[in-house]
């Protein structure tokens, strides 16, 4: 009698693992991802950002990478998670903005979101500039004045973070881009 009253508890436990298993393994939503960028201080036409250059991370609330991609577009279904809170990161795919160059924005976004069991999230993250423009323009009086000009531009924390502008040059007319410092 002992041995079979073992053996049924030991089926009910095995049962009951089983079940909880299979519910934990249920635990999941989904998120349906859309990134865009801000480009209010692009200037021209042809500065159009090309969206494939955003790369996102989904990073779960112990710190862990479970999804990465460099291009997001390529996350073309709903990604399927375990319930919970993420943090979805965005930023420029390929340049980490740490330096000034030459036609190099730097787009970067932050967001949480909450992961629900059987539900389909939509979020859409907007990245905005994360690293500053710099243009110069010399007047028509100061080109009329003077033969060439010469204007540098450096980031004080960062020396080897530096562009120059020659009036009459192409860089004249070009756009240098520098992280979030003191220039």
């Amino acid at each position: 009698m002992m041995k079979r009253l073992y053996t049924i508890l030991t089926a009910c436990l095995l049962l009951a693992a089983c079940e909880s298993e299979e519910m934990g393994q249920d635990a999941v939503g989904y998120l349906t991802l859309a990134v865009g960028t801000d480009k209010t201080t692009l200037t021209k036409a042809e500065d159009e950002y090309n969206p494939k250059q955003i790369a996102v991370k989904i990073v779960s609330s112990a710190g862990k990478i479970v999804e990465e991609t460099e291009d997001w577009t390529t996350w073309t279904e709903p990604i399927k998670l375990p319930v919970g809170t993420y943090t979805i990161e965005a930023s420029s795919s390929g340049f980490d903005g740490k330096t000034a160059g030459w036609d190099k924005p730097y787009y970067a976004a932050k967001e949480t979101v909450d992961i629900k069991m059987n539900t389909n999230i939509s979020k859409e993250i907007v990245c905005k500039l994360a690293n500053v423009l710099v243009t110069v323009e010399f007047s028509d009086d100061f080109r009329a004045a003077f033969q060439s000009a010469v204007v540098g531009v450096s980031d004080k924390s960062n020396s080897d973070n530096k562009v120059t502008f020659e009036m009459r040059q192409a860089s004249e007319t070009g756009k240098a881009y520098f992280p979030v410092t003191d220039l």
